[in-house]
């Protein structure tokens, strides 16, 4: 009985979070592509226009001669639920890492207010690998 609680917390843990890190994921892999206009689209649609983000903003950060532009090459560093929604670090060897959020009830991405999230949790996925390595 023990083992079948241990394997579920442990499955639990590792694929709670496995809609939006696959978000993320997606986001990279289309401006590894430069498929821009796709990835603008997770962050904004017809349908949910950003009013402050315009695709020439989003160009600016993300595009080819973006502040971000080396980012679709990069990989999630670090995630962790946060409220409503999921705060996942990206980055390449080099670079520092840019906090995005997912949220939860539709898959929005937008840059994360915070770099961690400020409620107050036990973060033992985290502390493990800062302790022992890994991703």
């Amino acid at each position: 009985m023990a083992v079948v609680i241990v394997v579920g917390l442990t499955a639990y843990f590792q694929f709670r979070n496995y809609r939006e890190e696959r978000q993320i994921k997606t986001f990279l892999g289309l401006l590894a592509k430069q498929d821009y206009r796709t990835a603008y689209g997770m962050w904004c649609s017809e349908a949910k226009p950003c009013r402050d983000y315009a695709f020439e903003r989003f160009m600016e950060d993300w595009g080819p001669q973006g502040v971000h532009a080396k980012m679709g090459s990069g990989a999630l560093r670090d995630s962790e639920p946060c409220g409503t929604g999921f705060i996942g670090t990206i980055g390449v060897e080099g670079q520092e890492g840019v906090a995005l959020w997912v949220e939860k009830k539709d898959g929005t991405m937008s840059f994360a207010p915070w770099s961690e999230c400020p409620e107050k949790r036990f973060r033992l996925m985290k502390w493990l690998r800062a302790r022992f390595g890994g991703s």
